[in-house]
C-alpha cells in the first residue's frame, strides 16, 4: 500500500524551529518571531527536542501559548509524533477503520474509564465480553527500537500491573505502546530508562497481558500515516 492509502487524517501543520524547553508543558519556537507551543508530553525528549529542530506545531485556541507541538522532524519530510492526544486519534482511526488485526472483532466502548484508582484508555468489546486497553508513546528512538518510557514512571508501572491483574482475573487486556518514530523497526521496552516496566510487562505477559505496538509518523505535509499496524515487539532483560 502507498503513503498515501496508509493515511489515516491530516492536520493543520506548521514548521517552526524549536528553541528551548521553558517548563515541563510548554516550548519556545520560532519562524522569524518568537512563539510558544503547548507540549502534551510529559516525557523527557531529549532525543528530539534539541535547539534548532524542526518541528511541527498545529494552532489552538485560547490560553497562553498558540501553538500545541506535535512533531519534532527527523527524516526528511517525516516527523515523530510526540503529541500523545493525537498518537490516541490514529490509534482510533485506525482501529475504526478495522486495519489493526489484534482488535479485528473488537470496538472501543468508552474512554478515559476509572478501573480501581487508575483511568485506563478504553474499554473495548466483542458482543458481550469486555476489555480494557491502555496506549503508551513510544517515540523515543535507540537507532534500531522504538521504546518506552524516556525518563522513570511510576503511573506506566501502576497501569502495568493493573492491566497484568484483570488479565490475570480473566478478561481481555492490552498495552499498546505506539512507535512515532519513522525511523523505528521494533518496539522493546526501556530497560535503562526504567527496569521495572520491563520487568513487569515480562510479568504481566506470563498473567495474560497482551503487547502491541503500531507504528505511525507525520508527514511535513501534515498527514498520519500507519506504517505498521503490528511493528516487532521484542520484551527481554
Amino acid at each position: 500500500m502507498t503513503e498515501l492509502s496508509n493515511t489515516l487524517f491530516t492536520v493543520q501543520a506548521y514548521q517552526f524551529r524549536f528553541v528551548r524547553r521553558i517548563n515541563r508543558f510548554v516550548a519556545e519556537i520560532h519562524d522569524g518571531k518568537r512563539s510558544y507551543a503547548l507540549i502534551r508530553n510529559t516525557g523527557r525528549l531529549v532525543d528530539l527536542l534539541v535547539p534548532t529542530a524542526r518541528c511541527l506545531c498545529i494552532p489552538k485556541a485560547g490560553g497562553k501559548t498558540s501553538y500545541i507541538l506535535t512533531g519534532v522532524l527527523v527524516n526528511g519530510d517525516d516527523a515523530a509524533i510526540i503529541d500523545p492526544l493525537l498518537q490516541c486519534r490514529a490509534f482510533e482511526t485506525a482501529a475504526s477503520r478495522k486495519m489493526l488485526p489484534w482488535m479485528r472483532g473488537w470496538n472501543i466502548v468508552d474512554r478515559e474509564v476509572k478501573h480501581e484508582n487508575s483511568i485506563i484508555d478504553y474499554v473495548i468489546g466483542r458482543g458481550e465480553e469486555t476489555g480494557f486497553l491502555e496506549t503508551k508513546s513510544a517515540a523515543y528512538f535507540t537507532g534500531y527500537y522504538s521504546t518506552y518510557p524516556d525518563c522513570p514512571t511510576d503511573r506506566g508501572l501502576r497501569h502495568i500491573k493493573l492491566l497484568s491483574r484483570i488479565a490475570l482475573g480473566g478478561r481481555r487486556a492490552v498495552i499498546v505502546f505506539i512507535s512515532a518514530h519513522p525511523s523505528a523497526r521494533a518496539f522493546s521496552p526501556n530497560a535503562k530508562q526504567d527496569p521495572r516496566i520491563v520487568e513487569a510487562l515480562i510479568g504481566g505477559q506470563t498473567s495474560g497481558l497482551e503487547i502491541y505496538s503500531m507504528k505511525i509518523h507525520l508527514t511535513e505535509e501534515g498527514r498520519v500515516v500507519i506504517d505498521n499496524p503490528s511493528l516487532p515487539v521484542v520484551v527481554k532483560q
